[in-house]
C-alpha cells in the first residue's frame, strides 16, 4: 500500500535558490555582485561520480520569465542553452566546485567593480593649489 506514496527516483528536483558553494565561488573567485548572485535560480541533477556529486545550470529567473519558458528542472535548459548564465558541476564532500567554459553568456553577468576614492581636490587657498598657481 505504500507503494503509492514512494518517490519516483527519475524524477529531476525543479530550480531552486543557488547552492552555497556554487554562489560562494562565484562571489569569491569570479568576482561576481553579491547581491545579484544571490538572487539567482540553479537546477541540478546527480552526477554519475558519486552520491554528493551535482551537474548544475544556473539562471536569472527574470530572463526567463522574458523568453515565456517553463523551467522544470535541468533537462529544461536543453532547448535553452541562451539561458544559462554558468554551468558546471559541484563536490558536497570535497566542497569543490568546477564551472564549465561557457559562449560569452555569461560575460553579461555583473562583476563587482572596486573604485578608489576620489581624491578632494585642494582649495584655492590651499599651500598645494598655490604652488600650482605659481608654478603655471
Amino acid at each position: 500500500m505504500f507503494w503509492i506514496f514512494k518517490r519516483r527516483s527519475d524524477k529531476l528536483p525543479g530550480p531552486r535558490s543557488i547552492d552555497d558553494f556554487v554562489g560562494r565561488s562565484l562571489v569569491v573567485t569570479h568576482k561576481k555582485d553579491p547581491n545579484w548572485v544571490w538572487e539567482l535560480k540553479c537546477v541540478k541533477r546527480p552526477r554519475a561520480g558519486g552520491q554528493h556529486q551535482f551537474d548544475f545550470r544556473v539562471f536569472s529567473e527574470s530572463d526567463v520569465a522574458r523568453a515565456r519558458v517553463k523551467i522544470r528542472d535541468f533537462t529544461s535548459f536543453d532547448d535553452h542553452q541562451e539561458l544559462i548564465l554558468f554551468q558546471g558541476w559541484l563536490d558536497r564532500d570535497s566542497m569543490e566546485v568546477h564551472f564549465e567554459e561557457k559562449s560569452p553568456v555569461a560575460a553579461r553577468a555583473p562583476a563587482v567593480e572596486i573604485v578608489p576614492a576620489m581624491k578632494k581636490a585642494p582649495a584655492a587657498g590651499e599651500p598645494q593649489a598655490r604652488k600650482q598657481r605659481d608654478a603655471a
